[in-house]
């Protein structure tokens, strides 16, 4: 389905709840969500045009499953009342339900915003769901089970496909992906290397200037050639500079020291550079012009030398460390510190749009272990079982999301996802039994 028909019932459903056309939005929406699930908006609007409270609960906690900082879901959450035949906040033990709490925690921006308004740094939204009696049961999920593949086993698996691979192994004996990932060891640039590149930059700037005077003033052309060469060169490394390139690092201080030297042999043999244009001007405007182009290369080459060092400087020993790469190997493990499932849901996506379906699973896998009635984490958790080939897996998870699930927009999907893997599981028993 394309995004722009998504997006066209989408739009098309807001203006329709807008107006007031309930039943108009409700089915629209209802056409975005069959296309795209995962489609916040669509979600969020989709809760005020249901008709019944335990619907709007279903909608507004997909919307934070999406989306935990959505700040109209937690205050829509907060205002409904209770569900059909409980009372709010306060149910006994045997009543059926029980009551749900997620917490956000938040950095305080200063310490005395710490001291002075605790209250600010977290927030709270609890609510009640029916509790499921087969929940207990519910461990096909979970990274250990009877099943006997690799996710029953302690081994090392590969992050794209999840086959065993050595600790040496640069490449995938499966997938045949490459493993071996380098990455900055500063994730994002430091002030020196923005430094480093507004010097660059302003040295080719400084070169510009020195070409206009040689053309305008001086009518020296081979000068400005020069300076324009310069400038081309200067401004290129300035660009690769910005992307991180370790070769724009390295021709980028050889160049600087290049300009220093020339400099010094220039001071040193004393040629007269901006006079070399003038042999063919009337000797009484050469004797004007000749002073005012050496005084003004005089002033700009001074900024230009003090641009050089200060670029050696901050090239040589500041932003050096901002080039250097660590390799690592692209295996499945889980994100390491103390994560909500909701956080384990959104690393998992990233991962999936990355191809890592094997690491995308091991989150999904945490996200369901800790909210096992959540319908959203075990359906893609048995997709991407299904993307890795594990059919068994993935056909038990989805069924149980099934069972669970209680919403027709989210039935649909799982039963077509359900017979799609049982498709497959049916052709992968039929070859094993041909190879016999």
């Amino acid at each position: 389905m394309a995004a722009v028909d998504v997006d066209n019932w989408l739009q098309a459903g807001i203006a329709a709840a807008k107006a007031g056309e309930r039943d108009k939005a409700r089915d629209l929406l209802m056409e975005a969500l069959r296309a795209d699930e995962e489609n916040e908006m669509a979600w969020l609007w989709l809760s005020g045009v249901v008709q019944t409270a335990e619907e709007q609960h279903i909608c507004l906690e997909n919307v934070l499953t999406l989306n935990p900082d959505n700040q109209a879901a937690q205050r829509g959450l907060t205002q409904l009342p209770a569900r059909p035949g409980n009372a709010p906040n306060t149910a006994p033990p045997d009543s059926g339900m029980e009551e749900k709490v997620m917490r956000r925690e938040y950095t305080p921006i200063s310490p005395a915003a710490a001291i002075l308004y605790p209250e600010r740094q977290s927030q709270e939204v609890r609510w009640q769901e029916p509790v499921v009696p087969q929940r207990a049961a519910q461990a096909e999920y979970r990274s250990t089970s009877t099943y006997d593949d690799i996710w029953s086993r302690d081994e090392t698996i590969c992050a794209y496909c999840a086959r065993p691979v050595g600790p040496d192994d640069a490449h995938c004996l499966g997938c045949k992906r490459n493993l071996i990932s380098k990455k900055f060891v500063y994730a994002e640039p430091t002030s020196s290397m923005h430094v480093y590149w507004v010097l660059l930059v302003g040295m080719g700037q400084l070169f510009l200037l020195e070409g206009i005077i040689n053309i305008i003033v001086g009518q020296n052309y081979m000068a400005a050639a020069g300076y324009a060469l310069l400038l081309v060169i200067f401004w290129g490394l300035a660009l690769g500079v910005y992307f991180r390139q370790s070769w724009a690092h390295i021709s980028s201080i050889v160049a600087l020291v290049l300009v220093l030297f020339a400099f010094l042999l220039n001071a040193l043999i004393k040629v007269d550079l901006a006079a070399l244009g003038l042999a063919a001007l009337n000797s009484s405007i050469r004797d004007f012009v000749s002073p005012l182009i050496g005084g003004l290369l005089d002033f700009l080459g001074t900024f230009e030398v003090a641009t050089a060092v200060l670029g050696l400087f901050y090239g040589i020993f500041k932003a050096g460390p901002d080039f250097e790469r660590v390799e690592s190997q692209l295996i499945a493990a889980v994100t390491k510190g103390r994560r909500t499932a909701a956080d384990y849901h959104t690393i998992a996506r990233k991962l999936a749009q990355k191809g890592m379906w094997a690491g995308a699973a091991l989150h999904w896998q945490r996200a369901a272990a800790q909210e096992p009635g959540q319908v959203a984490y075990q359906k893609q958790l048995g997709v991407a079982y299904a993307r890795l080939g594990f059919y068994q897996r993935s056909l038990d998870v989805l069924q149980s999301a099934h069972h669970l699930s209680s919403y027709a927009p989210m039935k649909a999907p799982l039963e077509e996802q359900i017979q799609f893997v049982q498709e497959k599981l049916t052709v992968r028993q039929q070859e094993a039994s041909n190879k016999r």
